[in-house]
């Protein structure tokens, strides 16, 4: 047998394999040239401008100008427009996680001449039946005595008109209020309300406060009474325990009920008798002494 000849190629050599030549393109009959079609198809150059790389950076200069420029404000020729309306771009913060945007709240509006009267309020709660005193600061001397107004206003909405007299660089109007609750004080100057009016007022009645449970007690062993002092309105309480002149101490918890601990007006006095004898309970609301003790 003889044996299968095969060709082996270096690893630099490299066979070119020529491609087929292209088909031959098919051939058409010249199309006849007609003097219209001649006149139409000519070899004219166009008019419209072709785009270039200086036409090109002129439109990405223009995409620039955007943000900056309004097409609607100024003309093509560069020239301002008077009908149009300048726009203006307004820039919103983005909302961060956490963050609240708080909007703008309308603040309350007080002319130059409400200001030139001005009150501190009250600091401390009043009684019924007394007289309290509004002292008012007035500053200028064209402030007449018919400016200033005063009503003080009960819980129950009934309106007292206060007296209104005027001293040196100040007003004083009083009324006894006669109810117990919040009151508000209204000082008007030309009509108008000043700064913080109507202000509250706290109105009080010490009468209205009860004891109870107090008892013969024994030395040596807790001793327990209650106050009761919810229809007497807003205050606090004092307890002074006295033995032959001598202070015992003695613990005051005020009464909360509900899961917000809410007060009940009602106090829990507790004390411990240090011997046998007579002993003095002195039991004041808001600083007046509460009757009976």
């Amino acid at each position: 047998t003889s044996p299968i000849a095969l060709d082996v190629l270096a690893a630099t050599q490299r066979i070119e394999i020529q491609p087929p030549p292209p088909p031959p393109p098919p051939s058409y009959p010249p199309p006849s040239l007609t003097p219209t079609s001649i006149s139409n198809t000519g070899f004219k150059e166009s008019s419209q401008p072709k785009l270039g790389k200086k036409v090109s950076a002129l439109v990405a200069a223009l995409d620039q100008q955007l943000l900056t420029q309004s097409p609607v404000t100024k003309s093509i020729g560069g020239q301002s427009s008077e009908s149009s309306a300048t726009n203006k771009i307004s820039h919103i913060p983005k909302q961060k996680r956490g963050e609240q945007i708080i909007e703008s709240k309308k603040m309350d509006y007080y002319s130059d001449a409400a200001s030139l009267v001005s009150f501190s309020g009250l600091n401390e709660p009043c009684s019924i039946g007394s007289i309290v005193e509004v002292v008012i600061n007035a500053q200028g001397d064209k402030i007449s005595h018919g400016d200033v107004i005063v009503y003080a206003e009960s819980p129950s909405g009934k309106h007292l008109q206060c007296n209104v007299v005027y001293h040196s660089n100040s007003f004083t109007a009083t009324f006894t209020p006669s109810e117990v609750g919040e009151w508000k004080i209204g000082i008007l100057y030309d009509n108008e309300h000043i700064r913080g009016s109507p202000f509250n007022c706290v109105v009080f009645d010490a009468n209205l406060v009860q004891v109870y449970g107090l008892d013969v007690g024994l030395v040596g062993q807790e001793l327990k009474f209650t106050i009761d002092a919810h229809k007497a309105g807003v205050g606090d309480v004092s307890v002074t325990i006295l033995r032959h002149g001598r202070q015992i101490p003695c613990e005051i918890e005020e009464e909360k009920i509900g899961p917000r601990k809410l007060p009940t007006g009602k106090f829990r006095i507790s004390f411990t008798p240090n011997g046998a004898g007579q002993y003095k309970i002195h039991i004041a609301f808001n600083n007046m002494e509460v009757k009976g003790t």
